[in-house]
């Protein structure tokens, strides 16, 4: 089971279901006028015409969360964060969607390196810190094309001892990549 904020016109909430084979319940705020009701409805229509087990509600992340969640038992696999791109929001998204995950989920950031979100990444890397648990945080290239929108994802085991330091699993998870002077200016 997948659970997303933030859905447009609804590409990633449909991608997601067809790539997982897996019911997908959205939250997303229409907060861009007309263009995102549209999209709203445009997502409802193509889900129904092609037998995709994807929902949206319209409201706002974290508030809003608990009435997305659908006749099982409200615990999600793979989340999709994509909705405000503020480092305030993220964390917010983050720390509101944790109640809902299965033991071991991924939760996916969308847009992270365009909106210099990495201060959000790591504050809630350091939020499942202190909860005990033992987290990364990865971002993914090819060997043709650099991520510039700095899209990554947290795993974790909930059941895993908390070991080594949250600065040597951020120095792996950006290895080789842009945010490197955000953890230079960090550390200090």
């Amino acid at each position: 089971r997948i659970l997303a904020i933030g859905n447009a016109f609804g590409y990633s909430s449909l991608a997601l279901s067809l790539a997982c084979n897996a019911p997908v319940d959205v939250l997303d705020a229409e907060q861009d006028g007309d263009s995102n009701r549209k999209g709203t409805r445009l997502t409802h229509e193509i889900a129904r015409s092609e037998g995709l087990n994807v929902e949206v509600s319209v409201g706002y992340s974290p508030g809003d969360l608990p009435k997305v969640g659908r006749a099982h038992n409200q615990t999600y696999d793979l989340a999709f964060i994509d909705g405000l791109h503020t480092n305030r929001q993220l964390i917010q998204d983050f720390l509101g969607i944790r109640p809902f995950l299965a033991p071991s989920p991924v939760v996916i950031c969308h847009d992270v390196g365009l909106f210099g979100l990495w201060p959000g990444i790591l504050q809630g890397l350091r939020a499942l810190k202190m909860a005990g648990i033992r987290a990364s945080y990865r971002v993914f290239e090819g060997q043709a094309a650099r991520n510039r929108l700095g899209t990554g994802f947290y795993y974790w085991d909930s059941e895993a001892e908390v070991d080594g330091t949250l600065e040597t699993s951020l120095e792996r998870a950006f290895e080789g990549f842009g945010p490197r002077l955000f953890l230079q200016n960090s550390s200090r």
